[in-house]
């Protein structure tokens, strides 16, 4: 006979610690809900892609000390539909024009502080001080205090049904074996998309797709998606289309990178660039980088002429960077 599967109980149970996944825990908790967050990655790693962004917000506000230019709702709304040359789905993109505001304001009550965002012409914006990664800390803090239980290493694999069809809680595997999180009240499904799976890349979006650097967070594999599939959820949205950024091919086999979501610690090293524009050595971070009697000369913004360029975490000590 099989060993039984452990079960854990719970109101809500939320699967992904991003921003998404943060926001719909903190929200249960205050009505009153008991949460459970099921989150792959280790808490070194903790928030997906959110952890590793600088997370500048745009939505409808006027200008003020944050940002010169302000934008109307009509406009934004716009906007949306433009870019999207009109498959956006309106209705969803009004809720997001609608209730901008107002979750802003929820995050600054949560303690959220802001700053300048980048300069833009398409509308008003600011950002997180601190960037994406005090914006988890703030609201992963905000699940602690309120001792609400976060898995940890734990990968959702299946969403569990009862015989009528509705969803009554995740399957998930931990370090110690398979778990089953029973939840009351249902699941919140926010675990991102399929960007760090190379067999969904090639599926969705073509041949060779499965040589993409990722520059994002490692453990959006694309498990939360079709785990609603397998369950009758239909498949929305534009599953063909990515974000994606321009890296100069001259650096690549002179910077060493930092992939985000892995942790490296360096320790005497000495790197000295050479012409600048990609032609020495580096350091580009994307990931969780420690330094400690480094040194590196001739830097450069993006880490390609000999420095180091850093859009992740990243730690110096006893170190010579010039």
């Amino acid at each position: 006979m099989a060993d039984r599967i452990p079960e854990i109980e719970c109101d809500v149970a939320v699967i992904g610690g991003g921003i998404a996944g943060l926001s719909a825990a903190i929200t249960a908790i205050r009505e009153g809900a008991a949460v459970i967050l099921v989150e792959k990655a280790p808490k070194i790693q903790r928030g997906g892609n959110t952890a590793i962004a600088d997370a500048n917000i745009r939505y409808p506000h006027e200008p003020d000390e944050y940002c010169p230019t302000g934008q109307s709702a009509a406009d934004f709304l716009e906007a949306f539909m433009r870019v999207s040359r009109g498959r956006a789905n309106r209705e969803l993109i009004e809720v997001v024009v609608q209730r901008a505001a107002e979750t802003v304001d929820w995050l600054t009550e949560l303690g959220v502080e802001w700053e300048k965002g980048y300069p833009n012409v398409a509308g008003y914006r600011r950002q997180p001080r601190g960037g994406g990664w005090e914006l988890v800390r703030i609201l992963y803090g905000h699940l602690e205090r309120e001792g609400s239980h976060i898995a940890y290493e734990t990968a959702a694999e299946r969403l569990l049904t009862a015989p009528s069809g509705r969803v009554v809680g995740v399957r998930a595997l931990e370090p110690g074996g398979y778990i089953d999180v029973r939840a009351r009240g249902g699941v919140v499904i926010a675990s991102g998309g399929f960007e760090a799976n190379p067999e969904m890349r090639v599926r969705y979006l073509g041949s060779g797709m499965d040589s993409l650097i990722l520059r994002g967070t490692r453990y959006n594999t694309g498990e939360g998606l079709t785990m609603a599939q397998e369950i009758g959820a239909l498949p929305a949205g534009q599953w063909g289309d990515f974000h994606s950024a321009v890296i100069d091919a001259r650096s690549l086999d002179r910077v060493f990178r930092i992939a985000a979501g892995i942790n490296v610690s360096i320790s005497d090293l000495t790197i000295t660039g050479g012409a600048g524009g990609g032609d020495g050595g580096g350091i580009l971070n994307q990931g969780f980088l420690t330094l400690s009697g480094v040194t590196l000369t001739d830097n450069t913004a993006d880490g390609a002429g000999g420095g180091i360029g850093s859009t992740g975490i990243l730690q110096i000590s006893d170190s010579a960077i010039s």
